[in-house]
């Protein structure tokens, strides 16, 4: 923990108080976990989830791009889905189905291993696995897709459902219907999964015949990028899709499913932007197809000025109050020289004469030093908006009669550009009738570990004991 700041003073509040609408207001725990991880790429543990995939990179040893398993296993998860019930969907029922022959491949195991220990009681297994859409798509240059939360895991498999590649056209088209899609949008969504990736020989050895133990994958379209090459060398016929080139015709499952409609919809395709368009709507469709009565929140937006740790803590034997903000910095705020260079916390007491700021007075302490965001933790889809993070940390010492009240901040670009972040007008504040004491607790012993967990309780409460509900990250 850094030292105190220097500042500590107390300033006058006229005219500091402006109200600015917002959707967000803190604390919103699950929308602050959500907005983390598509903006972040890490969970509540720090894991850097997304750094396996940026830059459309490679699964180590199978030569796959992990967006391409992750694009995958998200659609063998929401294939389960039935439009005629409304049962099925992405649920992550995909964790129950994998002995399944229409779930063969090292790549399914590998991305539900990727997908599980990054769960906890804000974000579903069945989210996660939407943003690995989301992520895997915009990390190979494709388009962004919105993310709307709100997936509850199933407890048990779903339906068969996926099509595979030895069945007739009619029972593949039979099998998108039932998931919603209509002829020309089962051949879209083909050719929107297949333009990453390929086929192992150690998974589908009738069809890629190069015998194992080493792992050989036949590409798709030999390009490691979310793009329309494949398109384009079906329709030109340089394609190496093994799905198409096989000899044996009982294989060519893209070749049936391609030219099902005389080629009509791969030539409509057949450009980056005709094909990234169709793709994100399609994509967006297929990781949104949930079970009747799940209700997906809104799409999930950037917090430019987030509150992302407030709390109390003990710091050599003095009480302090432990601030951690996160700004976003854009391309428009690099090259107009708008991005967050200093802020300057206030906060009223919560008791005593300086309660709720009498006279418009508050204290105040302020930081010019932020810290850059490392690469991996900036997931592919704020890179692809060129945003990136900065963060600041305030420490103070409190006076734990008086505790704090209300808080605020002013921040600036520069000394004259100040901007009020006061939480849509509502401020922040938090409880301190009991507070957690990180600092003081401790992890003991290996194997069977026991945690020493240390709270203040305010004595004015007279409490006569305190229960406290242990979890761990995933309960």
């Amino acid at each position: 923990m850094r030292g105190f700041p220097s500042l500590l003073a107390i300033v006058s509040l006229h005219g500091a108080l402006l109200t600015t609408a917002s959707a967000y207001q803190w604390p919103n725990p699950r929308y602050e976990a959500l907005e983390r991880f598509l903006f972040e790429g890490t969970d509540i543990n720090d894991k850097a989830l997304t750094a396996i995939t940026n830059s459309c990179a490679k699964r180590a040893g199978s030569g796959s791009p992990v967006a391409a398993e992750w694009l995958r296993i998200a659609y063998h998860d929401s294939a389960t889905y039935n439009i005629t019930d409304g049962t099925g969907g992405l649920d992550a029922s995909v964790y129950y189905e994998l002995t399944r022959t229409e779930n063969i491949g090292g790549g399914m195991a590998t991305s539900t291993a990727d997908f599980q220990a990054s769960s906890n009681k804000y974000v579903s297994r069945s989210d996660l696995i939407a943003l690995g859409t989301v992520w895997g798509v915009v990390s190979c240059g494709g388009p962004l897709i919105p993310f709307r939360p709100g997936r509850i895991d199933a407890t048990a498999a779903g339906r068969y459902g996926v099509p595979q590649p030895q069945e007739v056209l009619s029972l593949a088209t039979e099998r998108f219907r039932l998931q919603g899609f209509n002829q020309s949008e089962m051949i879209s969504l083909v050719a929107c999964g297949h333009t990453l990736g390929g086929v192992r020989n150690t998974d589908f050895p009738s069809i890629v015949q190069i015998p194992g133990p080493t792992v050989v994958l036949k590409e798709f379209d030999g390009t490691d990028a979310f793009d329309s090459a494949g398109v384009a060398q079906y329709l030109n016929w340089t394609t190496q899709n093994p799905l198409i080139t096989i000899r044996n015709t009982l294989y060519q499952n893209d070749l049936r499913i391609f030219q099902s409609d005389g080629n009509a919809t791969m030539k409509s395709m057949n450009s980056d932007t005709a094909f990234n368009a169709v793709c994100a709507g399609l994509l967006e469709r297929m990781i949104n197809l949930v079970p009747n009565g799940v209700q997906l929140s809104d799409e999930i937006a950037l917090i430019p000025f987030k509150v992302t740790q407030a709390q109390f803590n003990v710091q050599n034997g003095q009480l302090v109050f432990d601030v951690l903000i996160r700004a976003a910095v854009t391309a428009a705020d690099q090259t107009s020289n708008q991005a967050v260079k200093s802020i300057t916390m206030f906060w009223c007491d919560a008791r005593g004469a300086n309660a709720g700021c009498p006279g418009n007075t508050a204290l105040s302490s302020s930081i010019s030093h932020p810290t850059q965001f490392n690469d991996v933790l900036v997931s592919p889809v704020s890179k692809s908006l060129q945003t990136s993070f900065v963060e600041f940390e305030l420490t103070v010492p409190i006076d734990a009669t008086r505790g704090v009240g209300r808080f605020w901040f002013n921040s600036f670009s520069s000394p004259a550009a100040r901007v009020i972040q006061d939480n849509g007008g509502a401020g922040y504040s938090l409880d301190d009738a009991v507070i957690f004491l990180p600092n003081l607790g401790a992890a003991r012993g290996s194997g069977s570990v026991v945690f020493d967990v240390v709270v203040g309780v305010r004595y004015v409460f007279l409490f006569k004991y305190i229960h406290a509900n242990l979890m761990d990250a995933r309960s």
